[in-house]
């Protein structure tokens, strides 16, 4: 193929990663500008837009707002005298923290075992569901010079550009339970769309028809798969998608929630998580629906609420999901490994908040 018959994009691209393979780009050095790269090279805004792109999901480069575009550095990477001295810290960095949210305590067991047993110490930050706040811990972290960084994301895209500021800083990270699409990164997290998938095809094989998805919360990745999962099993199940079924709001409507039951017939909902599932089950009771009799509840996530409540739910593997966090991130610290995905298998555990359709 000549010159002439290569697209510029990847002409523009394959002169870029030449610079970084011969040494005149460095590791977290800066990329010119797009602006730049049209006046060097000839080209039009569009191709030197599109040649970063590409980069950046590849992740040959990494983007900061406000900044420009960087060569992405893995510590193992760089020269020995540009490696910053190890502190053996690691963070790790949670959405929320309960003493009686038995998830998130069984991720920390795993990780600090995993973490304490191989010489690191481990600091626990949490960004009280506040991406803000995550942003602040983030920079702190960076500032620190922390090994590295196990990120339980309040909400990846809200924070995106912080994670590729991590990267540039040549700081490891691995995100737990959730990411951003177009990010290339390790991730550790449960099999969520199958997961909503075994609930959905439950509640299906009970005769239910008329199947509410409720969400509460930001709507994350981690909602996307569960809601594909809902779907995918109405779908092989015969039950046709019913998008006015869906509650995806930030806040629990009840109100919602009780025009689905008497304009729609609704006999069974499909919670996101098991805190939605239990605040839904609390909400009929009071309004003198019986449940499962006349109203059968899931979760997901299988937490000691969820076990009180005798709620149906998904049960995740969380202190799994910890300790392979931490095993990635100590592989990309030591060893400068690359990024790649890990799925935990999930199971359905039936207990007294469902039954057949009424």
């Amino acid at each position: 193929m000549s010159v002439l018959s290569v697209p510029k994009y990847v002409y523009l691209q394959n002169e870029l990663i030449q610079k970084m393979e011969c040494g005149e780009l460095l590791p977290a050095g800066r990329i010119p500008s797009e602006n730049e790269l049209c006046r060097t090279y000839g080209v039009s805004t569009l191709t030197a837009r599109r040649a970063l792109s590409d980069l950046v999901y590849s992740g040959k480069i990494v983007r900061i707002k406000g900044k420009g575009s960087f060569v992405a550095p893995l510590k193992a990477d760089l020269p020995s005298r540009l490696r910053p001295a190890s502190t053996g810290i690691v963070s790790l960095v949670l959405l929320s923290y309960e003493p009686s949210d038995s998830s998130i305590i069984e991720i920390i067991k795993g990780a600090q075992e995993y973490i304490s047993a191989r010489g690191y110490s481990m600091t626990v930050e949490c960004s009280d569901l506040d991406a803000a706040r995550e942003a602040e811990i983030i920079d702190k972290c960076i500032k620190n010079g922390v090994d590295g960084l196990l990120m339980f994301s309040t909400d990846p895209d809200a924070n995106r550009d912080k994670f590729a500021a991590i990267q540039t800083a040549g700081i490891p990270l691995v995100m737990l339970d959730r990411a951003t699409v177009d990010f290339p990164c390790t991730l550790v997290c449960s099999y969520h769309l199958d997961g909503m998938y075994q609930v959905t095809r439950y509640l299906t094989r009970k005769g239910h028809r008329n199947i509410a998805f409720i969400t509460a919360g930001r709507f994350t990745s981690v909602h996307a798969e569960r809601l594909a999962g809902y779907r995918a099993a109405l779908e092989q199940n015969a039950v046709p998608f019913r998008e006015e079924l869906c509650l995806l709001n930030r806040e629990l409507e009840f109100s919602a929630l009780e025009r689905l039951i008497r304009d729609h017939g609704v006999t069974a909902a499909a919670c996101i998580n098991d805190r939605t599932g239990i605040a839904v089950k609390q909400f009929l009771v009071d309004r003198g629906f019986r449940v499962p009799e006349d109203i059968s509840v899931t979760g997901f996530d299988d937490n000691e609420g969820a076990r009180y409540a005798d709620l149906t739910t998904v049960r995740q593997h969380f202190r799994d999901i910890g300790e392979a966090g931490a095993q990635k991130l100590l592989e990309q610290i030591r060893d400068g490994a690359s990024c790649s995905r890990i799925f935990f298998p999930v199971e359905l555990v039936v207990r007294g908040s469902t039954a057949e359709a009424r």
